[in-house]
């Protein structure tokens, strides 16, 4: 998942792009809120999809987003694999 930030150019102050890891099947539970993001980076990493410390790096974008996909209710408009 991916949260963009953009700036215009004549500010000075660059675009961010902050990104996490998150499983296709653990996706709509996610979206919906009914798995935390806690539950969703423990479980890719006893999968074998995230390395060691991982998961606290991910945290705190992963709890961001979905507090705001919660929230306001955002629902996917595109997604891709």
């Amino acid at each position: 998942m991916e949260r963009k930030t953009h700036h215009e150019k004549y500010i000075g102050i660059p675009s961010i792009k902050e990104r996490f890891p998150l499983a296709l099947g653990l996706l709509p539970g996610f979206l919906a809120g009914q798995v935390t993001p806690r539950q969703a980076l423990e479980h890719m990493q006893l999968n074998g999809q995230l390395g060691t410390g991982e998961v606290e790096r991910h945290l705190t974008l992963a709890e961001e987003c979905q507090t705001a996909i919660v929230a306001n209710n955002y629902t996917p408009r595109i997604r891709t694999v």
